[in-house]
């Protein structure tokens, strides 16, 4: 079953990409604190969506990759 996000109000199309809330404590405080900005009484559950319409391009970042798996260059989109 696709995922589908979490934004009041979103009704996610086939093509667009979703993130999982992250699991880590700092960074899943981070999107709550950002989620909570816009939606503060929205509910949001440790296997959470949300879909790519809802972050600014910055919010990216791209790695290079060399043929072994080592990261060797990031890259902000």
């Amino acid at each position: 079953m696709p995922q589908r996000c979490i934004i009041p109000g979103c009704f996610g199309e086939a093509n667009r990409s979703v993130f999982r809330v992250p699991k880590n404590i700092d960074r899943r405080e981070e999107w709550l604190k950002a989620i909570r900005d816009v939606f503060p009484n929205l509910d949001v559950g440790e296997n959470f969506y949300v879909c790519e319409k809802h972050f600014k391009e910055a919010d990216f970042t791209a790695y290079i990759i060399d043929k072994s798996g080592k990261i060797i260059q990031k890259v902000s989109l």
